[in-house]
């Protein structure tokens, strides 16, 4: 019988920001997510999916936000929504404007680019959600620190449902996503 550590190798099966995500997903009801998977965010797609949550991947953002929308309508709690950094997060936008008016309850996971580019224009796919959904959403907040991940969402599961429901947007910055967070000494350096 293989471990899953020679399954997958062993720096795949190390916690990064993902797993700590996914476990709070998990830990306030997440069954189901809607997307487009992308780079800035496959480690995230990738713990979902380890963690049971089924991920009902689209062509295009926008007809996952409103089919998330139509869902957490229905259940009556918060739907999440991923979708990767620059247009995976603008192309959110018209949907996200419509739950913002219908008063549905939705949490973005947004890929972002790395924080030492913030400015520059030098990287790819930058953007920026808090200038873009900024005034769709109750908020938007850009994690750049993977201990701040299970509060973060923890807080969008609570403001979400919060009178009056609507949106809330994390923007997951590349370089805290593709944090190890197994301490230097811990680490199999092979």
């Amino acid at each position: 019988m293989t471990t899953e550590a020679e399954k997958f190798g062993p720096k795949e099966v190390q916690p990064n920001a993902g797993t700590y995500l996914s476990e709070e997903l998990v830990a306030h009801g997440t069954d189901i997510a809607f997307g487009v998977q992308g780079g800035h965010i496959w480690q995230l797609c990738d713990e979902m999916s380890r963690h049971g949550i089924e991920m009902i991947t689209f062509r295009h953002e926008q007809n996952a936000v409103y089919c998330a929308e139509n869902w957490a309508r229905i259940k009556r709690k918060p739907a999440v929504v991923y979708a990767t950094a620059g247009p995976g997060m603008t192309n959110c936008t018209p949907a996200v404007n419509q739950a913002y008016l219908a008063k549905s309850p939705i949490i973005l996971l947004l890929g972002s680019h790395e924080v030492e580019h913030d400015g520059l224009y030098t990287t790819i796919q930058e953007a920026y959600s808090s200038d873009v959904l900024g005034k769709i959403t109750k908020w938007t907040k850009r994690l750049v620190q993977v201990n701040q991940a299970k509060q973060f969402i923890a807080r969008a599961f609570k403001d979400s449902m919060s009178y009056p429901y609507a949106p809330v947007a994390i923007d997951l910055s590349f370089n805290m996503m593709a944090f190890n967070t197994v301490p230097a000494d811990a680490r199999d350096w092979e």
